[in-house]
């Protein structure tokens, strides 16, 4: 049995090398401390679309009591979105009792990757504390769907302080392929 740090880094290593189903296979034989390991391992399953396991691990997260972590949480939520389950997803969003940035950042990452731009906008603007990262997953978002004026129309509302290289670059790239 290896440490508790070198079953980390594996697990690290593989999902990074592009092989996360042997960070399944690493996890699955050294289970250990699931508040550490637990986003990797969500991580991982978001990688192989394997809901189940996500599933499973989600399941293991509450029987050990970090579901309450707001990495945690956040990790089952960016899982469940990337296997396209947009309801267990928010529900997941919306029964953790502490949200972060990234975590209102990947709930609204998974509508705008599963085509509800509307909820998406719906929660944009209940967020309180707008980094740079959710106006460029706003942006980006409706540039996908074609809708340039609403792109351009949440471009035009970020505040100066935030805009920057990648905003831009983010809006240019997105009328490139509209011939706006």
């Amino acid at each position: 049995m290896i440490n508790q740090q070198n079953r980390y880094s594996s697990i690290r290593n593989h999902i990074s090398k592009g092989t996360p189903k042997e960070a399944l296979v690493v996890y699955t034989q050294n289970r250990l401390c699931l508040l550490t390991l637990a986003p990797l391992i969500f991580k991982a399953c978001a990688s192989l679309s394997m809901i189940h396991y996500g599933k499973a691990m989600q399941a293991e997260s509450i029987k050990a009591g970090v579901e309450s972590d707001v990495v945690v949480g956040t990790s089952i939520v960016n899982v469940y979105g990337k296997c396209c389950d947009v309801i267990n997803a928010r529900k997941v969003f919306d029964e953790m009792p502490v949200k972060n940035v990234v975590t209102w950042n990947a709930m609204i990452g998974v509508y705008m990757r599963n085509g509800a731009t509307d909820t998406a906008l719906c929660l944009f603007e209940k967020m309180s504390d707008r980094t740079a990262v959710p106006w460029i997953e706003m942006i980006a978002g409706y540039a996908k769907t074609g809708d340039i004026e609403m792109a351009r129309c949440l471009f035009d509302r970020v505040p100066l302080s935030l805009k920057n290289v990648v905003t831009w670059t983010v809006m240019v790239d997105g009328t490139r392929g509209t011939g706006r």
